[in-house]
């Protein structure tokens, strides 16, 4: 899978330039799965995280729960943070801290 616009063929870019200046309704879109429903959605999945590298102990009992609950599939680390912001916001109303 390429990650990275530099990784794109010469072929590739033609192909997305064209397909740029295409009317929305002449783009064929048959191919492409409907998506009925949306699991877990994360809406700072998108934007860049203004993080702090930290080193927390947790407990097995938490570590268990978080894989039993998650299946292991969900970063840990995202995770917790969507956790304490909860706690956050139910301890002081509406205000929720900025990701």
């Amino acid at each position: 899978m390429k990650r990275n616009r530099a990784d794109l063929t010469e072929e590739e870019w033609n192909l997305l330039s064209r397909l740029e200046q295409m009317p929305e309704d002449e783009i064929d879109t048959e191919d492409i799965p409907e998506v009925l429903e949306v699991r877990n959605p994360r809406r700072d999945s998108l934007l860049p995280r203004n993080t702090n590298t930290v080193s927390v102990s947790v407990d097995q009992d938490i570590i268990a729960w978080w894989k039993a609950v998650t299946g292991g599939k969900e970063k840990l680390d995202h995770w917790v943070n969507d956790i304490v912001r909860s706690h956050i916001s139910q301890e002081k109303g509406s205000q929720e801290p900025k990701p």
